[in-house]
């Protein structure tokens, strides 16, 4: 009786096939099970992060953070790299304290940045003239246009094109215009809705291109606009800039309604000598229908509203607010970063 089965041979290559497809899903399901755990610590150091964030928010000044934060008995801890600095003085606070969420415990470091220029070519000097709190900027009647990496992004496209150029160079070659368009939709009637777009555009001296860098697109209900807020650092110190304004579909009475306040973001030696800002007239001709205020600089141009609204200096600043949560196990890596901005 002749018998059948697998041969030796055989039975070694199945074993063989086996594994070879055995190990890409074992593979799949140890990442997937990483991966999981990873989603996991991220999601709650997100959620970490963002209750240290509604702690500090309810702080309307740095000294009640100090305060409040360092407090005895409370869980947070001074830096022993940094101390907390004095009003007049430099630096940051750095203050750090461990929280626990679904039985790991997130190491959370929150920096007080004193040093808010954005600017690492010259030693940095404070705002210390009176602006308005931005617990009152950050509002949902109000839109806020804030300078970030703009002047980067112009340096760079003039660099591609005059490769033979130093950044320096083309640096002092540059103007800018500080832009926004204001336009009414009234797709729904019964809830209009500004758009506003704000931009820079710059030009270099001898090229004949503009080249248009973004800051901020937004909408807000026509009802709720209040005041609008551009937060910006000088080009070049001693170069006067133009705004413009240009409005579509909107009313003098609407426009009248709005506020304009361009604030300076760095205190200049003297303010009101040699830098300005000039009001450009949009494409109507007209000058300005909304109400126009400037930090410390006057505007040139026939506007409406009081310029210089600032006239004293009481050592107020700006700060940068950065909240970092660190992973469980590896304390070197961050989770989860905020970042929002206070007045002093």
């Amino acid at each position: 009786m002749k018998r059948e089965g697998f041969s030796l041979v055989e039975v070694i290559i199945a074993v063989t096939m086996l594994a070879i497809i055995a190990v890409p899903i074992v593979a799949y399901f140890t990442n997937a099970a990483v991966f999981t755990a990873k989603g996991k610590n991220t999601q709650s150091a997100s959620a970490v992060a963002q209750s240290v964030m509604e702690e500090l928010n309810s702080c309307e000044s740095f000294e009640q953070i100090e305060d409040k934060l360092v407090a005895t008995g409370s869980a947070w801890k001074v830096d022993t790299k940094a101390d907390i600095p004095t009003s007049t003085s430099k630096g940051a606070s750095v203050l750090s304290k461990d929280v626990t969420l679904d039985g790991s415990t997130y190491k959370t470091k929150v920096t007080v940045d004193y040093n808010y220029t954005g600017d690492t070519t010259e030693q940095p000097k404070y705002n210390d003239y009176q602006v308005p709190q931005l617990k009152e900027v950050y509002a949902d009647t109000n839109v806020v246009l804030e300078e970030t990496d703009q002047e980067e992004m112009a340096l760079s496209h003039f660099l591609y094109r005059h490769k033979e150029m130093t950044r320096s160079t083309i640096r002092g070659m540059l103007s800018r215009m500080l832009c926004m368009d204001l336009t009414k939709d009234s797709t729904d009637p019964a809830n209009p809705i500004y758009q506003i777009r704000g931009y820079y555009q710059y030009r270099m001296e001898g090229d004949s291109d503009v080249y248009e860098a973004e800051v901020k697109g937004t909408k807000i209900e026509v009802s709720k606009l209040n005041n609008i807020y551009v937060l910006y650092q000088l080009l070049k110190k001693d170069t006067p800039e133009e705004i413009k304004l240009t409005y579509n579909g909107v009313s003098q009475e609407e426009a009248g309604k709005i506020n304009v306040y361009y604030i300076y973001q760095k205190q200049t030696e003297d303010p009101t000598s040699k830098y300005c800002l000039t009001v450009r007239a949009d494409s109507s001709g007209e000058f300005a229908k909304s109400r126009y205020y400037s930090n410390g600089v006057p505007i040139n141009g026939a506007v409406t509203g009081v310029t210089n609204f600032v006239t004293v200096k009481n050592a107020k600043r700006i700060a940068k607010i950065t909240v970092e949560v660190y992973d469980p196990v590896d304390t070197t890596k961050v989770l989860a970063t905020m970042q929002t901005s206070k007045g002093a």
